[in-house]
């Protein structure tokens, strides 16, 4: 089964939920830009999803 990059956007923010992720971290895990996640993002604020974006936010 082929996941489309929203549901792997899914399953990563979900593997990952007590912990903040970057836009580039998904972008890296996905092979995408991170324009492309932006996008994704929005279509699931679109479908009912809530994320807490973070400006600039350190990851390590």
């Amino acid at each position: 089964m082929v996941l489309s990059n929203r549901e792997k956007i899914i399953q990563l923010l979900a593997q990952n939920m007590h912990t903040y992720v970057s836009g580039q971290w998904l972008s890296d895990q996905l092979g995408i830009s991170r324009t492309a996640v932006w996008k994704q993002m929005k279509h699931l604020e679109e479908d009912g999803y809530h994320f807490k974006a973070v400006p600039n936010k350190a990851t390590d």
